[in-house]
């Protein structure tokens, strides 16, 4: 009976294993560079191959570690690729998408902007009965960066933690003048970072 389910079990996985072995594959990265083919199923593991992005390839086993082995159709020794790049429909040419993380269409300030934006602010300038605040960020682990001018590239003066009082010395347009009441440094914060 345990030789009849054995008998049973590899069949099926010969059958499974045929399967997969006979379903064309091709190489996609989300790059468009070719896939890092390994001699082991580990990413420090040597590096004997680049596999072209669009190559056509065949899976050779069962995936180890988030790698298949393959090899190409064209014929090649075994190597292994992550499995996230082995796709089953043939990918079209690679054309690069707009990277949403850059913004290109805010270009740098120039020393003369900056200036002209500290000085609409020196402009904006309200004296006012001291009073006091506290701090207040977002993230409980953010900074609040308190500068020498009232101008995000000012430098640095002090950096404080969400939760501190200052004492508001000066009300400008977005940055308010205030003395720190920990170390009584004087600096710029701006009034979003602040609340009663």
């Amino acid at each position: 009976m345990k030789k009849r389910i054995l008998v049973i079990v590899t069949m099926i996985l010969a059958v499974m294993l045929a399967v997969v072995s006979a379903s064309a594959e091709w190489i996609q990265t989300s790059n468009g560079n070719p896939a890092n083919g390994r001699a082991y199923p580990d990413k420090d593991s040597t590096l004997i191959a680049y596999v072209p992005y669009g190559a056509e390839v065949s899976i050779v086993g069962p995936a180890v570690n988030g790698y298949v082995p393959i090899t190409l159709k064209s014929g090649s020794d075994m190597v292994y690729v992550l499995s996230r790049f082995v796709k089953r429909y043939k990918p079209g040419p690679y054309e690069p998408q707009p990277d949403s993380k850059k913004d290109t269409s805010k270009k740098k300030q120039t020393t003369g902007e900056v200036q002209a934006g500290i000085f609409a602010e020196f402009k904006s300038a309200v004296w006012v009965t001291p009073y006091d605040m506290k701090t207040y960020h977002k993230r409980s682990s953010g900074i609040i960066n308190m500068r020498f001018a009232p101008n995000k590239k000012a430098t640095l003066v002090d950096a404080l933690v969400s939760g501190q009082t200052v004492t508001v010395l000066c009300e400008m347009k977005t940055w308010y003048l205030v003395q720190c009441q920990k170390d009584g440094r004087i600096g710029y914060i701006r009034k979003d970072f602040l609340q009663k």
